[in-house]
């Protein structure tokens, strides 16, 4: 459980530097969402601990974006 916690914690900060930081437009902001619920998806569905945890990072990236 810890590595997932870490993975969550420190995403949204390196986020906005891989993604950048300029406005998001509509179509970005859409893509974005659609990554965010896939995340979560495969955190819910995945059979297996590395599974989750990648859904998990997924997750924790777009919500870094949206906060950037």
């Amino acid at each position: 459980m810890g590595p997932e916690v870490a993975a969550y914690i420190h995403a949204p900060n390196t986020a906005p530097v891989v993604l950048g930081t300029d406005g998001l437009s509509g179509q970005r902001r859409s893509r974005l969402l659609v990554l965010f619920i896939a995340g979560n998806i495969i955190t819910a569905v995945g059979p297996s601990y590395p599974i989750a945890l990648v859904g998990r990072v997924i997750t924790s990236l777009t919500h870094g974006r949206f906060s950037a």
